[in-house]
């Protein structure tokens, strides 16, 4: 089986797209960008896994201010650590995301990852 490869329009690009002839195309699907709604479950959950009792109180305070996405990077911004756990947790939820997505439109794919997989540290 080989691949297709298909058109990615992002928004903005409306200028260039035709999208009364793309709407009536089955080759092509809006990709629905994740809600805020869904964003901001994802940082809750992140939250209460955090371990540090502090830390995991900045970010509940966060989320219960106005501008909670900006407060919650704010906190992560003087947590190196934590900042890149939950780099890896968006990016798995956002992975799952994208396999619903696919399941739900009857497509058949493998998600693969540019990043190379993590190499075992050695211990001197």
């Amino acid at each position: 089986m080989f691949p297709v490869f298909r058109d990615i329009f992002f928004r903005g690009d409306e200028e260039y797209i035709d999208e009364e002839a793309l709407g009536e195309d089955p080759r092509y699907l809006l990709v629905e960008p994740v809600s805020s709604r869904d964003g901001y479950r994802w940082m809750e959950k992140f939250t209460a896994q955090v371990n540090d009792p502090d830390l995991r109180r900045r970010l509940e305070r966060a989320l219960d201010r106005p501008r909670p996405f900006r407060g919650f990077k704010d906190v992560l911004y003087d947590h190196p650590a934590e900042r890149e756990q939950w780099f890896e947790f968006e990016r798995l939820r956002q992975r799952e995301a994208a396999q619903e997505w696919l399941t739900f439109n009857s497509i058949t794919a493998e998600l693969v990852s540019k990043r190379p997989p993590p190499q075992p540290s050695e211990d001197p």
